[in-house]
């Protein structure tokens, strides 16, 4: 064995030294170590995160960038049609406009051929004959809906049959 080491006074002096050393006080509470180590892992998903939307970034970029372009379109002929002239305006009022302004429910011109003309300026009401007869009370007793036929009715007759034991 290896005779013990003597200390000499600069080691004793160091060693007195280094007892005396105390460890600085932690200014961090545990709250805050705790909060500290959420952070981080908090921002290494944020990167996670931020890697992946770059990355598709990129990618769309890349696929734009490599697409085939189209060939440059021909530019369109424009053909114009002939214009027609319009008919001129009736200036006397005859009795087809008359009367075509009475089919199109025009109010105001049939207010004033009443005002001018009378009642007699008033189209006539429509016809009253209508094509079903009229309802009468032997009617309303009658069913609404027609009998069910004899098959359905066998029908029905073997499904109740069914439900009792």
């Amino acid at each position: 064995m290896s005779p013990p080491h003597e200390m000499t006074d600069a080691d004793r002096r160091f060693e007195r030294d280094l007892a005396r050393l105390r460890p600085a006080p932690c200014p961090a509470t545990p709250e805050a170590l705790i909060l500290k180590a959420h952070l981080a892992a908090q921002r290494r998903r944020t990167r996670a995160w931020q890697a992946v939307a770059a990355t598709l970034a990129a990618g769309l970029v890349v696929s734009f960038w490599a697409r085939p372009h189209a060939p440059p379109a021909e530019p369109l002929a424009q053909v114009q049609a002939p214009v027609e002239p319009a008919p001129p305006p009736a200036i006397w009022p005859t009795p087809s406009t008359a009367s075509a302004a009475r089919a199109e429910g025009d109010y105001l011109r049939l207010r004033d051929a009443v005002l001018r003309e009378g009642v007699d300026a008033l189209p006539a009401p429509p016809s009253a004959v209508s094509a079903e007869p009229p309802l009468t009370l032997a009617d309303t007793r009658r069913p609404v809906v027609n009998p069910p036929s004899r098959a359905f009715a066998g029908l029905m007759l073997l499904l109740s049959q069914g439900d009792t034991p």
